[in-house]
């Protein structure tokens, strides 16, 4: 358990289709609890590699409970209206905030 008002560091890492690697795609993350969220666009991460960004969550920002991800990827796709896929992903982060 984390204590409300610290700021976690987190890796975000996405599989993505054969080929693709996160210098690819534009992709954006969402975490949040029941009341509240963060949304923190690819631009505002720290490049790690190729398929790997960090960036950090402010708990102030969205409050006590349980920390969700939802990871929305752009991909290009030529079978896509405009050439791109927009994937959404959620995934419970495991970390809990009091």
């Amino acid at each position: 358990m984390r204590a409300k008002g610290t700021i976690i560091k987190l890796a975000i890492s996405i599989d993505l289709p054969s080929g693709l690697t996160m210098d690819d795609v534009d992709f954006q993350c969402r975490f949040f609890v029941f009341s509240a969220s963060q949304v923190i666009e690819k631009s505002q991460m720290v490049r790690i590699n190729e398929n790997n960004y960090s960036c950090y969550v402010d708990t102030k920002i969205i409050g006590s409970g349980e920390i969700w991800l939802e990871t929305t990827a752009y991909l290009p796709d030529s079978d896509y209206e405009g050439g791109t896929r927009v994937e959404v992903d959620k995934m419970n982060t495991g970390i809990k905030t009091v």
